[in-house]
C-alpha cells in the first residue's frame, strides 16, 4: 500500500469511530493569524522550535555585544581583534545555514558598533 493510501486510510479509520468529534475548535473558523504569512514558521514558533542558525544569530549578536564591551573597556587592539575573528568565523556558518536573503556581512574593528544593530 503507498504511503498516501495508508495515510487516507487511518485518517477514514479514525473518522468513523469519532475520534475527531471533540477536537478543541471543531467547529470554529481557523484563527486569523494561523493563515497569514509564513505557515512553516507559524508551526515552528507554536512547537516552540527555534532552528539552529537562529540560535547561531542570537549568540553572534552575544558575542559583539561582548566584543563592544571589551572595546569599552579599553581592552587591547590585538585581543578586541582575536574576538572579532572568532565572531567572523561564527558570522560564515551562519551565512552558510540561513537563508540566503538573511545572511550577513562579516564585522570589523570600526564597524562593529554599527553591525550589532543588525544582529537585533
Amino acid at each position: 500500500m503507498e504511503h498516501k493510501a495508508r495515510m487516507d486510510a487511518i485518517y477514514m479509520e479514525h473518522e468513523k469511530r469519532g475520534d475527531f468529534d471533540n477536537l478543541p475548535g471543531k467547529g470554529k473558523p481557523l484563527p486569523k493569524e494561523s493563515l497569514e504569512g509564513d505557515v512553516l514558521h507559524n508551526v515552528l514558533k507554536h512547537a516552540n522550535y527555534l532552528p539552529p542558525w537562529l540560535e547561531l544569530q542570537r549568540n553572534i549578536r552575544d558575542l559583539i555585544g561582548k566584543a563592544i564591551g571589551l572595546m569599552d573597556q579599553a581592552a587591547s587592539e590585538d585581543y578586541v581583534q582575536q574576538k572579532i575573528d572568532d565572531i567572523n568565523s561564527e558570522i560564515r556558518k551562519y551565512n552558510g545555514m540561513c537563508p540566503i536573503s538573511l545572511q550577513k556581512g562579516l564585522v570589523t574593528f570600526n564597524n562593529l558598533r554599527q553591525k550589532y544593530d543588525s544582529w537585533e
